[in-house]
């Protein structure tokens, strides 16, 4: 043992320090690369963060950068056992003699195992455990430290890189797998994006109207008009036969600008009164006349999504849409203002 590769056992324990700290630096490079997001990297970029560069264009480049990390550990892990045993069993060898054993191959076998244990339990807490937990708490910053060094190092291997990802590679597709980098990136769904807007609120990296907006647009497509809709028994309507006195009344009384006007029964809705139009006519002929101030009504039916409703109303350029029933009765009305406040929350008007 003694015949050991350092001279001195100071030389030895530096060596052990410096390939503990080599493997925590790679554990910590790929679980950061991992965890991180390229948006929050690409922010960086633009303000010109020092590391900011490099980190996404490791992130760019995941697989190769998983290789040269997994590379990098699997170096210094050997080279830890290969080192680091002889050097800690050279240590512990007189302390055994000093207790009393005797004999050379005791010592020699208890001083291995020894050394075995104390190096696995500083590999997996200083260069495993550890470096993996501030990975895992700091992304961002772990990844803008590590990747410009861990780039260097790939450019240093690339010929071992290329072997070793072209041999993954090709078993990974023996077992129908597309290799990392070539499979198509999975879209998040409308509950995915949801449950991370959610996250990012907790976190504090939303503020909370913010985040309560970004929340409500992904509940747009689940929630109905029939949800949302002023119900029939509450609305404003304008019978198509109405003497002119009882329409201004009914006008004025109302604070609507946009009512529905109907033909004998609110079922046979006809239109939507502007009232700026009828007031456009009465300037012009100084005469009411309903009539020409209608214009055509926009149906709803009441399963239609909000998401739906908004392109509709976006598309019509309208405000005001007939919510109808499956089985043509009408049911109420919905206006553009009830649909945007399931995004904003109340909007209150003139009239609320």
């Amino acid at each position: 043992m003694t015949g050991s590769i350092f001279g001195s056992s100071i030389s030895g324990l530096i060596a052990i320090a410096v390939l503990v700290l080599t493997n925590g630096f790679f554990v910590a490079t790929e679980f950061s690369l991992v965890a991180v997001r390229i948006t929050q990297i690409d922010q960086w970029v633009a303000e010109g963060r020092r590391g900011a560069q490099a980190a996404a264009t490791a992130i760019e480049h995941l697989d190769e950068a998983i290789a040269a990390t997994q590379l990098g550990i699997t170096i210094a892990s050997i080279a830890l056992g290969f080192v680091g045993e002889p050097v800690v069993a050279d240590l512990i060898a007189p302390l055994l003699g000093a207790i009393g054993i005797d004999s050379a191959y005791a010592v020699h076998s208890v001083a291995l195992g020894l050394a075995f244990v104390f190096i696995t339990f500083l590999h997996v807490v200083i260069g495993e455990f550890a470096p993996k937990a501030i990975a895992l708490d700091r992304p961002r910053r772990v990844a803008l430290a590590c990747s410009g060094p861990l780039l260097l190092f790939a450019r240093a291997l690339r010929p071992a890189l290329w072997v070793i990802k072209g041999a993954g590679n090709l078993l990974v597709r023996a077992v129908g797998v597309r290799p990392a980098g070539q499979a198509e990136e999975e879209a998040h769904t409308a509950e995915e994006l949801s449950v991370l807007v959610a996250e990012s609120r907790a976190a504090g990296e939303l503020r909370p109207y913010a985040g309560r907006m970004l929340g409500n647009v992904f509940r747009l497509s689940r929630t109905r008009v029939r949800d949302v809709m002023v119900p029939r028994e509450r609305l404003v309507a304008i019978d198509r036969g109405i003497d002119p006195d009882a329409l201004l009344d009914l006008i004025k009384g109302s604070g609507f600008t946009r009512i529905p006007v109907y033909d004998g029964s609110f079922d046979n809705v006809i239109g939507i009164l502007h009232t700026k139009d009828l007031f456009q006519v009465y300037a012009d002929r100084r005469v009411v006349i309903l009539e020409d101030a209608i214009r055509d009504a926009t149906f709803f039916p009441s399963d239609l999504s909000l998401v739906n409703a908004l392109r509709r109303f976006r598309r019509g350029h309208g405000h005001l849409a007939i919510v109808r029933d499956e089985g043509g009765p009408v049911i109420g009305v919905c206006t553009l203002e009830d649909v945007l406040e399931q995004i904003v929350g109340d909007i209150e008007d003139e009239h609320d």
